[in-house]
């Protein structure tokens, strides 16, 4: 038997024995028990609703009731915690800002049948300094610049610009045939920072490396790799070629504009697969690398995992919830539920990529152009990624200069 067969025995038992632990519970009554959960998808609600509805068949009298936070998740999550409503289950963005949620939660360390499940370098990115884990992982997130295929095809624009210069043109030509070039979710915000991330990692480092060089004071955000002023480059195209209104355009219009061939770019990730789906069945989108420079080797795109779910370890049917957690991220429910409503699951599995979105990341991960994000080591305390998408908006509607919103910026990484 080979070593990938072996692999793939190893993970059918592993899940077979999850699914009759879930099934072992038939017997058993869960009347008067509620299950809360609470996390920031927004994508592919029925197969999410159809993935719990599994985990209850196998729990005969349980409810689960899920709380989807799509935008200030953290916000609404922290609002939660002060007022002593804490979910059983809740997810927030992978990283060291996990470390304010540490009191809350069960830690994950010495389960290893549960660690076994995951693919071992997404169960490292999750790991804390100390070795602690906090929250178990979701899948692995590609965000980047989406482009519309077709509406590119009849601008004439055969490969998708790498440089700041053949971006600028790729524009021009798109908005010849009547199409919005940019669409980018400026009302959201967070899409703001996650592209801001490209222009921050000094690629000779990587994040972890580029978040140490910030920590120590050898650099600025928007000096670490040099290349952040050019971000302000994009940001006046997409001013130039984008709605008027930038501020009425939120990830949801952004994704209907693209997937209906009203706007040729947005930027968000391959998550968003489903909704593009809802919106045209006939549309063909990919991505692209972010154009850094006017040097095409500059060109980068970002990936890793996106979302850490933790169980609160005060949680009153404690044993339940960790349960139902490994089951939303590691059952063949869940998994299925990711790979085709968010990105690539954590969890181990043999499913290919299912749609165009996750079949454009693995191409740039081919091209070695993939590094990962600096979301993940963001300062413990919070607050730095609202602060830097708040500039960005302000210097997109004229109120700050780049200047000024670079020096907010900077100020806002508090090393504590």
């Amino acid at each position: 038997m080979t070593g990938r067969k072996i692999r793939n025995a190893c993970l059918a038992l592993a899940l077979v024995l999850l699914t009759a632990l879930a099934t072992a519970g038939c017997a058993e009554s869960y009347d008067g028990i509620t299950l809360y959960v609470m996390d920031g998808n927004a994508y592919a609600l029925d197969l999410y609703e159809d993935m719990i509805n599994a985990f209850v068949e196998a729990h005969p009298g349980l409810i689960v009731e899920v709380q989807h936070a799509a935008d200030n998740s953290d916000v609404i999550l922290a609002t939660r915690i002060s007022a002593g409503d804490i979910p059983d289950i809740f997810a927030a963005g992978a990283g060291l800002s996990i470390e304010k949620y540490r009191e809350y939660v069960y830690q994950w360390q010495d389960d290893a049948d549960v660690l076994a499940l995951f693919q071992d370098s997404a169960i490292e990115s999750v790991r804390k300094p100390d070795g602690a884990i906090l929250g178990l992982p979701d899948t692995f997130a590609t965000p980047g610049f989406l482009y519309n295929v077709d509406v590119f095809e009849r601008a004439g624009i055969e490969t998708p610009p790498k440089t700041l210069a053949e971006l600028e043109e790729a524009c021009e030509k798109i908005a010849a045939i009547g199409v919005t070039p940019f669409a980018l979710a400026t009302a959201s915000g967070w899409p703001l920072s996650q592209m801001a991330e490209g222009f921050t990692i000094d690629r000779t480092l990587g994040a972890a490396g580029t978040a140490a060089k910030i920590n120590a004071g050898e650099a600025t955000v928007t000096e670490a790799s040099g290349f952040y002023p050019n971000l302000f480059k994009i940001l006046d195209l997409a001013v130039q070629y984008g709605p008027k209104a930038p501020l009425e355009i939120d990830w949801e219009i952004a994704e209907n504009m693209l997937a209906n061939g009203e706007a040729a770019m947005i930027h968000i990730g391959d998550w968003c697969y489903q909704v593009l789906i809802d919106a045209n069945p006939d549309c063909n989108i990919s991505m692209m690398a972010t154009p850094l420079s006017d040097d095409p080797n500059d060109a980068v795109a970002i990936a890793s995992v996106a979302w850490e779910f933790m169980v609160n370890k005060d949680s009153e049917h404690l044993e339940l919830a960790k349960e139902l957690c490994v089951w939303i991220l590691a059952s063949e429910p869940g998994c299925h539920f990711f790979i085709n409503g968010q990105g690539v699951p954590c969890a181990k599995n043999d499913l290919p990529p299912a749609n165009m979105l996750q079949e454009g990341s693995a191409a740039l991960q081919k091209e070695g152009v993939v590094i990962d994000r600096l979301m993940n080591y963001l300062p413990a305390s919070g607050g730095f990624g609202t602060v830097q998408y708040e500039a960005l908006q302000g210097y997109m509607l004229g109120i700050l200069s780049a200047e000024d919103a670079m020096q907010a910026i900077d100020e806002a990484w508090i090393v504590e």
